[in-house]
């Protein structure tokens, strides 16, 4: 499996979320994270570390997932 499938089947159990560290266990370097943010495919959260797959529809109540990650 891609590193694109393995971040999707997490942030998909997150709501779109993800962690840095999530991305980096994918194969993501954290150096070219700002490339994802810059594509506009992902999005960086105000918290430190946390991430939103920018194609990923938005829900209700987005808090909940931030706070368990």
């Amino acid at each position: 499996m891609n590193k694109e499938k393995m971040l999707l089947r997490i942030a998909e159990a997150q709501q779109g979320y993800f962690t840095s560290r999530q991305a980096e266990e994918c194969g993501f370097p954290r150096s070219n994270f700002h490339r994802k943010i810059q594509a506009g495919k992902w999005i960086k959260e105000q918290l430190r570390g946390i991430y939103r797959l920018a194609n990923y529809p938005p829900t209700a109540r987005p808090e909940l997932a931030l706070w368990t990650l």
